[in-house]
């Protein structure tokens, strides 16, 4: 039980270190930045989508006894996303000048650090379920925080915080994907049948970031040449993942 704990925080805190790397090389270049980001996010696209249907969602079923409940903790997961960041996106729209700038800043900061608790909650999960599943989900994870971070950092940037604070800042909002693991950890170890709905809020969460913040990033491309890589970028995230579980089903039945 220690050794699958200190496994999952080994990845936790790997994700959290390289997801951070696209918020510091924005603060190094701009122009490198997005140019990761754009690669980056039309990848994260088709990794989290094939991990959501085609690891997630699956594994929820067959753990779950009861077919409903699984979905019923995806749109869940929808939905608990969509509030956090309506509630974001409503202040910043609502918000005028340079003191709400920084009051927007802060909302940015706990969006952040509530979206790295998560994480750590996905994680914990898909690891307990199989290597392979957490495995998978830390890909996915991964590709969609670097532009994450990316957004993220310019966001403070522009609301006059200093490069030096919001490295520091965000590193400490990424030790909150830490603390998600030992919460998680203790549920799904003590409560019985609470592993399914947890792994059907995952998907959740992966759906929704991939349809509602991602996808719609994608449409602002119009050159046939760029939409066409994210198109090939796309199916890779996807043909990734399903090679993935194709390889671990192999090593189960081995």
């Amino acid at each position: 039980m220690i050794n699958d704990l200190i496994i999952i925080l080994f990845f936790v805190i790997i994700s959290s270190f390289l997801g951070l790397i696209g918020g510091i090389i924005l603060l190094k270049s701009k122009k490198i930045a997005y140019k990761l980001s754009y690669i980056f996010v039309a990848f994260a696209i088709g990794a989290l989508l094939s991990t959501a249907f085609l690891d997630l969602l699956p594994e929820a079923l067959e753990k779950g006894n009861n077919i409903e409940n699984v979905f019923i903790s995806a749109l869940i997961g929808i939905l608990i996303f969509f509030l956090i960041e309506k509630f974001v996106i409503w202040h910043h729209h609502h918000t005028y000048g340079e003191k709400e700038k920084h009051s927007y800043n802060s909302l940015v900061i706990i969006g952040d650090t509530i979206h790295n608790f998560i994480d750590g909650v996905i994680l914990t999960a898909a690891f307990i379920v199989s290597p392979f599943i957490g495995i998978t989900a830390f890909i996915a994870i991964v590709m969609h925080e670097i532009p994450q971070e990316i957004s993220d950092f310019g966001i403070l940037l522009h609301g006059k915080m200093k490069r030096k604070k919001i490295l520091i800042i965000s590193i400490l909002s990424s030790l909150a994907s830490v603390v998600g693991v030992f919460i998680s950890y203790y549920f799904i170890t003590s409560i019985e049948g609470i592993i399914s709905p947890i792994i059907g809020f995952s998907a959740g969460v992966f759906i929704y970031i991939a349809a509602s913040d991602l996808i719609p990033e994608t449409k602002k491309i119009i050159s046939n040449k760029k939409s066409l890589i994210q198109i090939l970028l796309i199916i890779l995230g996807i043909l990734l993942i399903w090679y993935t579980g194709q390889i671990s089903h192999q090593f189960i039945h081995l």
